[in-house]
C-alpha cells in the first residue's frame, strides 16, 4: 500500500516512499530504479527516471519524447541503466544512459532499440535525439569516417530528429 499521492504521473515521491519502506524490510537491498512516464498524447511522452540507493533518491528530470512505439521503452531503460552500472559509471550517469536508451527505443517500431552506444551517450549528454542509422551492409566499426559527422556516407537521420530538453540528473536527499 502506498499512501502517497502523485502530483503528476512523473512525480517520484511515491517511488521514494516505497523504496524507503522496502529498504526497512530488505536490509540487503542496494538499488531500486524506475522509469517515470507521463503519456501526454499517443505520440508524446514525458520520460524520466528515478533511483534509490543508500538512502538517497536520484531523479532524472522528465523530458518530452516524440515516440513512434512505446513498446520497449522500459526494457531500454533497464538495459541502459544496467550497462552503465556494469561499466563502472556513477548512478547519475547510468540513470542518464537508461533514460536515453529507453527514449531511443521508443523512436523505433517494436521492442528492439537498434541504437549504438554512441547514440545513447550522445543523447545522455544532451546533444539531441537525432539518432543515426547505417543502411548499407558493412561493418560500421571498420568505417574510416567518424560516425558523428555528416561526411559519413552510410548514415542517415532516424525517425526522431530534433532535440530534447536537458536530461541531466539531480540528487535529492
Amino acid at each position: 500500500e502506498t499512501p502517497e499521492v502523485r502530483t503528476d504521473p512523473s512525480d517520484p515521491a511515491p517511488f521514494a516512499a516505497a523504496a524507503a519502506r522496502l529498504s526497512g524490510q530488505l536490509p540487503n537491498l542496494r538499488l531500486l530504479a524506475s522509469p517515470l512516464r507521463d503519456p501526454v498524447t499517443a505520440s508524446m511522452n514525458r520520460w524520466g527516471a528515478c533511483a534509490w540507493a543508500d538512502g538517497a533518491l536520484t531523479v532524472h528530470a522528465p523530458v518530452e519524447v516524440a515516440i513512434l512505439d512505446r513498446v520497449g521503452g522500459g526494457d531500454g531503460f533497464v538495459s541502459g541503466l544496467a550497462f552503465g552500472l556494469m561499466d563502472g559509471r556513477s548512478l547519475e550517469a547510468s540513470l542518464a544512459l537508461g533514460v536515453a536508451h529507453g527514449a531511443l527505443a521508443m523512436t523505433t517500431p517494436g521492442d528492439n532499440a537498434m541504437t549504438s552506444l554512441d547514440e545513447v551517450e550522445s543523447l545522455a549528454r544532451g546533444d539531441g535525439a537525432a539518432a543515426r542509422r547505417c543502411f548499407r551492409d558493412h561493418d560500421p566499426c571498420r568505417c574510416p569516417l567518424p560516425r558523428r559527422t555528416s561526411m559519413h556516407p552510410r548514415v542517415q537521420p532516424s525517425v526522431m530528429s530534433g532535440s530534447t530538453a536537458d536530461i541531466s540528473t539531480a540528487s535529492v536527499r
